[in-house]
């Protein structure tokens, strides 16, 4: 087995095709994940580093990885990896090197047969119920006016983003934000499965995107993160500008 030292001694594989699984239960599983200590002897990483995990349908996930007195686990961004796939107790999970720190990996659902179907349609009425509140929630809001008064405001500020796909909305009260069609059906609009959303100084807050099947798009989990730590008041108003496939400039309207 060929083997090459890295930074601060470690080792690293440099074989492709090394395969570990693991078996999804939520009370261990829904916030890290332990990588088998027999394959970290193979597989050595900088300390508080990221692996990429990405599906059959090509979408990635960076992932840190942690050492711990307990062992080596995938930590910090595997949560949103768990939202996505919609992983239930049970199911199984077998991860592929690719080289490059990044995993193939493919899931099995506990009929046996690998799961065809990701993302949105396994949380669909989750959606549903959060989408028709929020619906509720901003139904009295001028959607027009709204749009009027960044249009002004811009002006003002001598256009300072320039003309790309965006849309304007209130607060989010719930977990989820419906992207507009027009956006979503914009050639310049193409998302990753988590994405950045950026405010006037340049901080970001990671954002999960879930497309129903054959439905809408939505912001969703990080999303109330982000309204919260920039003091989004129920009376104030979003512009999400849409640049590139994993950053969302939003631009805040104090009422």
């Amino acid at each position: 087995m060929a083997r090459k030292r890295g930074r601060e001694g470690r080792f690293v594989s440099t074989v492709e095709g090394a395969e570990f699984f693991k078996v999804y239960l939520p009370q261990f599983s829904s916030h890290q994940i332990r990588i088998p200590p027999d394959f970290t002897k193979n597989f050595r990483r900088a300390l508080n580093e990221k692996v990429i995990l990405k599906n059959k349908d090509g979408k990635t996930w960076y992932v840190e990885v942690k050492e711990t007195p307990e062992g080596v686990f995938l930590k910090d961004g595997w949560p949103r990896f768990v939202d996505y796939h919609g992983l239930k107790v049970g199911e199984f999970l077998v991860f592929r090197y690719n080289g490059s720190y990044s995993f193939l990996v493919q899931i099995f659902g506990t009929n046996g047969c690998k799961k065809e179907k990701f993302g949105p349609q396994n949380i669909a009425t989750h959606v549903k119920s959060e989408v028709e509140s929020d619906n509720d929630d901003s139904s009295s809001v001028d959607r027009s006016k709204l749009f009027k008064r960044f249009e002004e405001e811009e002006e003002d500020n001598n256009n300072e983003f320039p003309k790309r796909p965006s849309f304007v909305s209130p607060p989010s009260r719930r977990k989820m934000l419906k992207i507009p069609e027009e956006v979503m059906n914009n050639e310049n609009v193409h998302l990753e499965a988590e994405v950045n959303l950026r405010n006037a100084e340049g901080k970001e807050w990671p954002v999960n995107i879930y497309t129903m099947l054959n439905g809408p798009t939505f912001l969703g989990r990080g999303l109330c993160a982000f309204q919260r730590d920039n003091n989004v008041g129920p009376k104030d108003c979003c512009k999400f500008i849409f640049g590139n496939q994993t950053t969302i400039d939003v631009k805040i309207l104090r009422h």
